[in-house]
């Protein structure tokens, strides 16, 4: 099983999918960034969804564990979000709001759906840290926005660590659930 953890910042985001890969520090290189509004195009080749665990939900929606699908993400989407540093996962630091993302077999690809909630706001669509475990116990970090443009929207990543997206759809879709709209899909590989 793998295992991939995600630490939201500030209050409310949603992540149906996790992401995963490498570690280091550099400035983002190499994204290819499009303006796409329809979740089907980025849900219809998915075959697995993590399932997830250690969050909150104030929208009624979904109760732990919680398995996306592509039928919820067009037309429900539900959010996800940190459920606070008093549930720690083994092995992460207990200061940080961990969501647990678990896959049934190992991925090579994995997809972002944050939940946009405060558009215009430039951390918004960038707004979670990765960490990836084989174990569920033993964790390396993979990914973490450490800057991005703050120059209106559409927003693009300045510098991170580990291995920033393969490509990201940094608009919002068609998509709204009842905590805020599905945008910035980011599209994760080689895992």
């Amino acid at each position: 099983m793998r295992f991939f953890e995600l630490k939201l910042r500030l209050i409310a985001p949603l992540v149906v999918m996790c992401c995963l890969i490498g570690v280091g520090s550099q400035v983002a290189q190499a994204q290819i960034y499009f303006n796409d509004t329809n979740i089907a195009n980025f849900t219809g080749p998915i075959t697995s969804y993590a399932a997830f665990t250690n969050f909150n939900n104030s929208d009624g929606c979904a109760t732990s564990p919680f398995t996306p699908t592509t039928s919820e993400l067009a037309t429900h989407p539900c959010r996800v979000y940190n459920l606070g540093s008093s549930t720690p996962v083994t092995g992460l630091p207990t200061t940080n709001n961990w969501i647990l993302a678990t896959f049934t077999s190992p991925v090579s690809t994995i997809v972002v759906f944050p939940n946009i909630d405060h558009f215009g706001s430039a951390y918004d669509g960038y707004q979670y840290t990765i960490k990836g475990s084989n174990d569920g116990t033993t964790w390396t970090a993979l990914f973490d926005a450490t800057s991005v443009s703050n120059t209106g929207e559409p927003f693009t990543l300045v510098s991170h660590t580990g291995t920033a997206p393969l490509f990201v759809s940094n608009v919002l879709t068609t998509s709204t659930g009842p905590g805020g709209t599905v945008g910035y899909i980011a599209f994760r590989n080689g895992l």
